[in-house]
C-alpha cells in the first residue's frame, strides 16, 4: 500500500506543477490545515 500511495504522490506531484520536496508538502499541508480551520491534518 505504501508504494502505490506513493506513486500516487509522485504521478499528483508531476501533474499539479513543479515538484515539492517532503518540507515543502509539509509545510503547504499545514497552510491548508490552518486555512480549512485545522480540524483534519493528514500528513
Amino acid at each position: 500500500m505504501h508504494k502505490v500511495a506513493h506513486q500516487i504522490m509522485v504521478i499528483y506531484d508531476w501533474v499539479s506543477g513543479p515538484a515539492m520536496t517532503q518540507q515543502e508538502r509539509l509545510a503547504y499541508k499545514l497552510a491548508e490545515a490552518e486555512h480549512t480551520g485545522g480540524s483534519r491534518l493528514i500528513v
